[in-house]
């Protein structure tokens, strides 16, 4: 199964997803919408110490991270794709992959202090692990 979590950057929420979700059996990727300049760049090179802190509290190393910029193909080769951008950002492409899109309202950190990437951290892991219908079990990877 391919994972792909999606968010507008690339530089936080996805990232954190796909460290949180390491597993042999699934291939797991990340991207944002619109990365921007960022595209190509390590979270180390812009500079992106909220989340680096936040995760390196859990043993991740993410510093030399790469930004990647959300592609059709992408999309297309998801099996299961879990965007934390807000619906009116989405490129007609991933609005046309809806049955195989989850939506998680989780807000963008950008620029907020280290305790609320935590937080936000926190949440993901909570969706993805704690939660009874947690995506983990839902692809039954416990």
């Amino acid at each position: 199964m391919k994972l792909l979590f999606v968010c507008m950057e690339n530089v936080a929420r996805s990232q954190i997803a796909e460290a949180l979700f390491p597993d042999p059996i699934h291939e797991v990727i990340s991207a944002g919408i619109d990365p921007r300049i960022n595209k190509s760049r390590t979270l180390v090179e812009i500079g992106a110490f909220g989340v680096i802190e936040c995760m390196a509290q859990l043993g991740y190393h993410l510093g030399n991270r790469m930004v990647k910029e959300l592609s059709p193909g992408m999309v297309r080769r998801a099996d299961k794709i879990i965007v934390m951008a807000d619906r009116m950002f989405w490129p007609q492409y991933l609005r046309l992959a809806k049955e195989k899109t989850e939506y998680w309202p989780i807000p963008d950190p950008k620029g907020a202090p280290v305790w609320r990437y935590a937080q936000i951290r926190d949440t993901i892991k909570h969706l993805i692990y704690d939660d009874e219908k947690g995506l983990a079990r839902r692809l039954s990877i416990r």
